[in-house]
């Protein structure tokens, strides 16, 4: 839905979608801080962030609860691992 994708955050900074994950009935985004002027992501500014459904508009939320965070960023390292294996 978002992946590859540019979003604006509350921040005001764009970030570059690399990956989308569904767990229990949330869904996370594995994001990059987007450069514009060059079209290029800092390969050094990561964030993962929770998409809510908010009154018909779609919010980025931070993930709270710092175990939870954890556990979705390494799941989205084993997804982004698996894909790049032949």
């Amino acid at each position: 839905m978002l992946k590859n994708k540019i979003i604006t955050l509350n921040d005001n900074q764009e970030y570059y979608v690399l990956e989308e994950l569904d767990d229990q009935q949330k869904k996370y985004l594995f994001l990059s801080l987007y450069h514009q002027e060059d079209e290029s992501i800092d390969e050094d500014n990561f964030l993962v962030v929770e998409l809510k459904l908010e009154n018909a508009n779609l919010t980025f939320c931070d993930i709270e609860d710092q175990e939870e965070a954890e556990r979705i960023s390494t799941m989205f390292l084993e997804k982004m691992k698996n894909d790049t294996q032949i």
